[in-house]
């Protein structure tokens, strides 16, 4: 890379040099002087490489950045991986409490197909989908290669405050107006416009809760719907609070088996 900034400077100033030697020839045709514009010329080459500076600063952010997200990614693959090999019987009574909490919340009554149940494990400031439920096939499936950054979404507020609560007449409908759907959501939850565009669920109400005990921090879990006041406030949380109780015993045993294997960790560049 600094090879190559290297040659890219030899050729703007080679450039530069070539651009000023056919501004001089200009400024004599008209009879003016070339070397009153001695500093602006100056000035034009010390704004160029600035640019170039910049512009090499911020290559090297974004290959941070994406070395930061390979980090990421390796780490969330050794949890998924203990997950499918080691711990079979936490993951399997994590979806027997969740199905409680689905009973609880009437997600069966009239065949509900609105409603989705997500526990997010937190590994490392991101989160990944552990373990979800709804009767709509489309809202169930789970992208096992999906990361959730920790400040965006219901999710960062859940994790923020510990409970989080947004139903009613704020929600634009976005079956009927889905531009002022999107705009809403992506200001209040701080994603883009084609994050929330995207989104395989347009919902309209969300209660989360943080799975915690003292400072320590495993999760979050979010129960959504694509109907408005779905869920009463009080109620739902309480029955989230529950089952944040009864799982966290066996998100905990994921999350000690996780961070002694991402110790042995290498990333490969």
């Amino acid at each position: 890379m600094i090879k190559g900034l290297r040659r890219n400077l030899n050729y703007i100033g080679i450039f530069f040099d070539v651009l000023s030697f056919i501004a001089a020839l200009i400024l004599g045709q008209y009879g003016l002087n070339p070397g009153k514009f001695i500093n602006f010329q100056f000035l034009i080459i010390v704004g160029a490489y600035t640019i170039i500076l910049i512009w090499a600063i911020i290559k090297i952010i974004q290959v941070k950045e994406e070395q930061n997200i390979i980090e990421v990614m390796a780490e969330r693959d050794c949890y998924k991986n203990i997950v499918i090999k080691t711990s079979d019987d936490a993951t399997a009574k994590i979806r027997n409490k969740v199905m409680e909490a689905a009973k609880k919340l009437q997600f069966y009554s009239k065949s509900n197909k609105n409603d989705r149940i997500t526990v997010y494990a937190l590994l490392n400031e991101s989160f990944f989908a552990l373990d979800r439920f709804s009767l709509n096939p489309q809202y169930n499936k789970i992208n096992n290669s999906k990361i959730y950054p920790f400040n965006k979404g219901c999710i960062a507020e859940g994790y923020k405050d510990g409970f989080f609560y947004e139903s009613g007449e704020k929600f634009p409908n976005p079956i009927n107006n889905l531009t002022e759907y999107v705009d809403y959501t992506r200001h209040k939850y701080n994603y883009t416009h084609s994050e929330v565009k995207n989104m395989s669920m347009h919902s309209v109400c969300y209660v989360v809760v943080r799975i915690h005990k003292e400072d320590k921090c495993l999760g979050v879990i979010v129960l959504e719907s694509t109907e408005k006041n779905r869920f009463s406030q009080q109620s739902a949380k309480e029955v989230l609070l529950t089952l944040a109780k009864k799982i966290y015993p066996f998100l905990n045993i994921l999350d000690i088996k996780a961070q002694e294997l991402s110790r042995n960790v290498v990333i490969k560049n």
